[in-house]
């Protein structure tokens, strides 16, 4: 009872305790753990959603952990990170239902520009899918650790976005411009 509170329901199991190996790793593989979700979907979509909801922050308090430039405290360069990471964990919705919503947005802002568009579908696509075969791997317990790809897809596709609104903002902005100058 080492380590454990009194006033813990069930005790804590170190995750390589050998209880765990001999009562339950050892009854259970990655094809066991697919056909549950595959006859269990709303336990999957649940959990997707749990990883959906860690899925969009980087920072995990180890962003801090550069050494620093000469003159400038240790943590100083990772501060832009930091910030931007806090940004989207307070405003972006952290759900499956905005993850499709910004595919549509992404695929109809590009909708011209289809090889870049594609080719940011298709990564945004395996995005998900590592976030379910994290699901299925480690559980969703584990996904603010290993979803680091999906938030850098995720990133890219929002630069690009924003890129493309404010092309389209500044070609309106220039024809009313002209056209006002009579040119």
């Amino acid at each position: 009872m080492d380590g454990t509170s009194a006033y813990e329901r069930y005790p804590v199991i170190k995750a390589d305790d050998e209880l765990l190996y001999r009562d339950f790793y050892s009854h259970y593989d990655t094809g066991s753990i697919i056909l549950y979700y595959l006859t269990h979907p709303g336990s999957f979509m649940y959990m997707m959603e749990s990883a959906a909801s860690q899925g969009y922050v980087i920072d995990s308090g180890t962003a801090a952990a550069d050494k620093g430039k000469e003159g400038q405290p240790q943590g100083k360069a990772a501060e832009v990170f930091r910030v931007y990471s806090r940004v989207k964990a307070s405003y972006i919705p952290k759900t499956l239902g905005f993850l499709l919503i910004f595919m549509v947005i992404f695929c109809t802002a590009g909708r011209k520009e289809r090889f870049s568009t594609g080719l940011f579908g298709l990564l945004i696509f395996m995005g998900v899918l590592l976030m379910a075969l994290t699901v299925i791997d480690t559980g969703a317990v584990e996904a603010g650790r290993t979803l680091f790809y999906y938030n850098v897809v995720f990133d890219m596709g929002m630069l690009l976005i924003s890129a493309r609104l404010l092309s389209w903002v500044w070609g309106r902005v220039r024809t009313a411009w002209l056209h006002g100058k009579g040119g």
